[in-house]
């Protein structure tokens, strides 16, 4: 590097060329984006939204890429552990044009430019050679018939009402490809209702009580990780609703009374059941939301009924097939890089572990 000081105008604008070429190609194909994961965050890890034992969500195993481009990493996602979207191209251009100074020397931060260039050729190559780069490039269209989804907004601010889509680059086994709706939001928690993971599970397999056979045709959603909560959501109804039945039914003796007391108030085909919910603590989702574990929607008036009228029919469809389709069509509903980033592979990263890893055995 002391070396190309000498040359540093010739050697810079090389390196703003060729560096530009690679934002532009990855700004073209987003999804590969997902593979610069923060593996050092400045937003502390916080307990995950399952609050079981104090267990978080789930850290990188591997870092894919050397540890000297780690701080531009950092830099690009802006402290945050996921990626959200922003254009790597603007991201260049602003970092060529901050001056250099004692706190950034040019010796370093051509240093930077070469490990950032070495990195986004590596994806480059990957996305080439295993042929991703078809897939992560196009869009499918989205489903007319789910008018209400393609009427979701971004926001920044959520409460009760809010939707909550998992961010690709999440892998948590409980929530990678989910949809959350917020059923609550208080001084205590944020309570919400995973909205697209349905299970085969039925309610006399989930309580082992024969009084329920004549409820067993009712469709049970894996509403998240805290297993003891029962709550039936209503359609037409305020969210509260189905919150104060299963208040009220938390008073009867046992799992099935309170089962059976919800199914006699519910009609049929306009609630969802679930089993379970995620639940944060004050501040947490906060948290989450800034390391950009989650991407934060507004739901359109109808969007709680339109979901709960739709269950879907496991008998031509399985529920994992069910719940990726689902989380696709809501990111395409946000527009932009959003869509883009639906066709991401849940493997992207062991994919790309797999691809450096060939590359160095065929370097020894």
């Amino acid at each position: 590097t002391r070396r190309l000081i000498g040359m540093a105008p010739r050697v810079v604008r090389s390196l703003y060329r060729a560096l530009i070429r690679k934002a532009k190609f990855m700004d073209s194909a987003p999804a590969l984006k997902l593979l610069l994961e923060n593996t050092v965050p400045s937003v502390p890890a916080r307990a995950s939204s399952s609050l079981i034992s104090g267990s978080k969500l789930s850290r990188p195993s591997v870092q894919l890429f050397s540890d000297d481009v780690q701080p531009v990493i950092a830099s690009f996602l802006g402290g945050r552990r996921f990626y959200v979207p922003r254009s790597m191209y603007e991201f260049v251009r602003e970092t060529f044009r901050i001056p250099i100074s004692s706190e950034r020397p040019l010796a370093t931060q051509l240093d930077l430019a070469f490990a950032s260039l070495r990195c986004l050729n590596m994806i480059a190559s990957f996305a080439q050679e295993s042929g991703l780069i078809t897939e992560l490039s196009s869009v499918p269209p989205l489903d007319p018939s789910r008018v209400v989804e393609t009427n979701l907004q971004s926001a920044n601010e959520f409460g009760q009402g809010s939707v909550l889509i998992a961010n690709p680059a999440l892998t948590d086994p409980t929530f990678n490809r989910t949809i959350l709706f917020i059923v609550k939001k208080s001084d205590t928690e944020v309570k919400a209702l995973v909205f697209n993971k349905p299970t085969r599970q039925t309610l006399f397999q989930l309580t082992n009580d024969k009084a329920l056979k004549p409820y067993d045709e009712a469709l049970v959603f894996d509403g998240g990780p805290v297993s003891e909560i029962l709550m039936i959501l209503y359609a037409t109804d305020d969210v509260e609703a189905g919150m104060k039945i299963h208040t009220e039914a938390q008073g009867k003796p046992n799992f099935s009374e309170v089962v059976r007391y919800l199914m006699k108030h519910t009609k049929e085909g306009s609630a969802r059941m679930f089993h379970g919910a995620a639940t944060w603590v004050p501040g947490q989702l906060e948290k989450e939301l800034e390391e950009g574990t989650w991407f934060l929607a507004s739901a359109a008036e109808g969007y709680k009924a339109f979901e709960i009228a739709d269950p879907p029919d496991l008998t031509k469809t399985t529920p994992k097939k069910f719940k990726v389709e689902r989380w696709q069509q809501h990111m395409r509903a946000l527009g932009g890089e959003y869509a883009l980033l639906a066709a991401a592979p849940l493997d992207l990263r062991q994919q790309m572990l797999a691809y450096i890893m060939a590359k160095e055995e065929v370097m020894r």
